[in-house]
């Protein structure tokens, strides 16, 4: 068991050591828009406390959340952001 585990690891290892090459025609996949564009002014600021902060809750940097749908019905896209100490908000 020891020897396959150490013909894995080392078949993964040199497998892993080999150079990477990017294609150098990449497609853009995304564009960065200001909100004056979008419509869109969302910022989800926490402020940090006693109990509130990275040492209490690792989890409060990760974002509540973002959803994309029709929720009005209108045939566009709306957009809701969940924030961790305001209030959420739907564009």
């Amino acid at each position: 068991m020891c020897l396959f585990a150490t013909l894995v690891s080392t078949i993964f290892l040199l497998n892993s050591c080999r150079e990477n090459k990017l294609s150098e025609e990449s497609p853009v996949r995304f564009t960065d828009l200001p909100s004056s564009q979008t419509g869109i002014n969302f910022n989800n600021a926490i402020i940090e406390n006693d109990s509130v902060n990275l040492l209490v809750n690792e989890y409060t940097y990760m974002g509540s959340g973002v959803g994309v749908g029709d929720f009005n019905n209108d045939g566009l896209p709306d957009v809701f952001f969940a924030a961790t100490q305001s209030r959420a908000k739907l564009y």
